[in-house]
């Protein structure tokens, strides 16, 4: 953390020392936290990768691993409803997918 706040291209943040966040200077802040229960997507995005879990492919797709596996999974697919997305906003669609969604797990 100290050698951090001590450059001047970072902005540190978190009261204690074993918790916190590390941001680039004059950069966009793009963090997706993939545990959050929110969600940002379109319900077409929802609708569309439902329709591919429950159709003739994802009735032979086999995810195995956690959450990052699952989603590097997902991008190598190059599903339409997914393109252009992030492998973190995947992530966190994979997250809802299972926790919320109930559409993957």
């Amino acid at each position: 953390r100290k050698t951090c706040e001590s450059m001047a291209c970072f902005a540190v943040s978190g009261a204690d020392h074993q918790d916190y966040v590390v941001r680039l200077m004059g950069r966009r802040d793009c963090f997706i936290d993939v545990s959050s229960p929110v969600d940002v997507y379109p319900p077409e995005l929802w609708a569309a990768l439902a329709a591919y879990v429950d159709g003739p492919e994802g009735e032979a797709l086999r995810l195995r691993g956690g959450r990052y596996e699952c989603s590097r999974a997902l991008a190598d697919m190059a599903l339409p409803c997914l393109r252009g997305r992030t492998l973190g906003q995947i992530c966190h669609i994979v997250q809802l997918s299972i926790s919320c969604k109930r559409l993957l797990g």
